[in-house]
């Protein structure tokens, strides 16, 4: 059965064109104002791969793929302090 003689697929497919532009409208709302790298940064930690993202805001996957490897290094950089909690501070004190 081809798709263009089903008329559930040919519905479903308007359907999934009408979403896509909720979807572009509704994050232009959204990250309007925002930098870019940010908004990507927001929908890769919601697990929107590229292509998706660049849909949604309207730019190529290919500038995703290089903000994120960006956002990538900048995490990696960074080396966490390690937590001291006040219990841990009063058994250092009291040791002086």
């Amino acid at each position: 059965m081809s798709k263009k003689s089903d008329p559930l697929l040919s519905k479903l497919d308007v359907l999934a064109k009408k979403i896509d532009v909720l979807t572009t409208v509704t994050a232009a709302g959204a990250f309007q104002g925002k930098q870019l790298t940010e908004s990507i940064a927001i929908l890769l930690g919601l697990g929107l791969e590229p292509s998706e993202i660049a849909r949604i805001l309207g730019t190529k996957p290919n500038i995703v793929r290089a903000i994120k490897s960006q956002l990538g290094k900048k995490t990696k950089k960074r080396k966490p302090k390690p937590q001291v909690s006040s219990k841990q501070r009063e058994v250092n004190t009291d040791d002086e």
